[in-house]
């Protein structure tokens, strides 16, 4: 399944969790971005999210996102509520500093652990 819209890309994959078994969704994976773009990190998994931390390159901490999470100029919640088990971040105008390993941290009500989704971006020049 795939989905791509002017200045938004996104492609859809599937990652095991070892150490839960909780299936977490990851969507781009490894993908290659053009500086300037509005680019989206997606994290899907089947039941309910507790709470969901996004980690970019190029920012100074992770980023606890939710449906709730005030929408800013270079940045905003994508997807469809934590408790549909969807948490995503678009990038406005993604520039170099973001290239690198995005990463989503989700904590789960029912699990002791936490699930991670991976994915590297290749961040290039418009040229």
């Amino acid at each position: 399944m795939s989905r791509s819209s002017i200045g938004h890309i996104s492609f859809y994959f599937r990652v095991t969790d070892g150490a839960s078994g909780v299936h977490v969704d990851v969507f781009p994976r490894n993908p290659t971005v053009k500086v300037g773009q509005n680019f989206t990190f997606m994290c899907r998994v089947a039941k309910p999210l507790m709470y969901c931390s996004i980690r970019v390159p190029g920012f100074p901490t992770g980023l606890n996102m939710n449906e709730n999470t005030p929408r800013t100029s270079n940045y905003w919640y994508e997807g469809d509520g934590i408790k549909a088990g969807q948490c995503g971040i678009t990038i406005a105008r993604i520039d170099d500093k973001q290239n690198g390993q995005f990463r989503c941290s989700l904590g789960f009500v029912d699990e002791q652990s936490e699930s991670d989704g991976i994915t590297n971006v290749t961040v290039a020049s418009k040229n």
